[in-house]
């Protein structure tokens, strides 16, 4: 096991104590401008005349703001991915890329089919990608919405939009050395209602109970899916649902795809919290660990399957 917290010391603290001071002081403008919006609106309450400069002078600032210091901010989660998270991901493992630009090309997301909506809006960022042993992967955060429109019931050119979650979280491309003749697919038990189940074959009856209670499984071939989810491998998914939360999991052509959702995004810098925080970083540690494990935790690098 490696020493995380002298890799940090002796690594990472140098720049982010320097990413810090830039912080901070990016911090203090941005509340500087938040103050003086607040005091234009309080007068602006009990002075009605003020009421039309404080909208013109709130604009202004605004402006300002977002010319003179958001692409600071832009910048400084830049420098902060590839000379903090980048450094993190070399230290897990040497061969491993990190790319915090790039996402998963949305075909891959759609192939898994784990979400039946329409897709409206497709984001994906921070990817990272390697061999891990003998098996390749390569996992990103992914964010998915479809969007919702209401009319004006006065005026039909007006519309207001609201984007609504699909889903969002890490979501893995995994090599799994074998060529699947069909489909099976896994999904968590509390996500069953949003599942079109025609659409992904027949229900397969599993004999472990406690992954019974955990996962539903579909599938176009009953004896191929009872061969993929051995008992092991059952266990496996269980030992890691409890290290992770909710997943899904897909294993289609020579490939099994993974998706883990997620309340936020884990590899941002934000404007007010500080960078020397070691627990949050020891967190991002943590789940990287997790996600680059998951190769061996399902123990993909047994080969008991060649590609034919």
């Amino acid at each position: 096991m490696k020493d995380f917290k002298s890799f940090y010391e002796t690594t990472l603290l140098a720049e982010l104590t320097k990413l810090e001071h830039e912080r901070k002081l990016l911090a203090r403008v941005a509340i500087l401008y938040l103050l003086t919006v607040v005091g234009l609106l309080v007068v602006s309450h009990f002075v009605n005349w003020f009421t039309l400069f404080a909208w013109i002078a709130i604009g202004v600032l605004a402006y300002l703001f977002w010319k003179n210091h958001y692409p600071k901010i832009g910048a400084l989660n830049v420098r902060y991915k590839e000379e903090v998270i980048r450094k993190m991901v070399k230290f897990i493992d040497e061969s491993l890329e990190y790319s915090p630009t790039k996402g998963l090309p949305s075909n891959e997301y759609h192939r898994s089919r784990f979400f039946d909506r329409l897709v409206d809006r497709y984001r994906s960022e921070d990817m990272v990608s390697g061999v891990l042993g003998k098996t390749s992967i390569q996992f990103a955060e992914v964010h998915t919405e479809w969007k919702k429109e209401f009319k004006d019931k006065d005026n039909d050119k007006m519309k207001l939009t609201f984007w609504r979650t699909i889903f969002r979280g890490m979501y893995f491309v995994i090599d799994f050395n074998k060529k699947f003749e069909g489909r099976t697919t896994v999904f968590p038990n509390t996500d069953l209602k949003s599942v079109n189940r025609s659409a992904h074959g027949e229900l397969i009856k599993l004999e472990n109970p406690d992954f019974n209670r955990l996962f539903t499984v579909y599938g176009t071939d009953q004896i191929e899916a009872r061969y993929i989810l051995s008992t092991s491998l059952m266990q496996r998914i269980l030992d890691f649902r409890n290290k992770t939360g909710n997943m899904y999991l897909c294993f289609a052509d020579s490939l099994v795809y993974i998706a883990m959702p997620l309340s936020r995004n884990l590899f941002e810098a934000y404007l007010f919290i500080s960078f020397l925080d070691y627990k949050r970083m020891n967190d991002f540690y943590s789940y990287l660990m997790l996600s680059t494990g998951i190769v061996e935790d399902l123990n993909l690098n047994n080969r008991i399957w060649t590609k034919e």
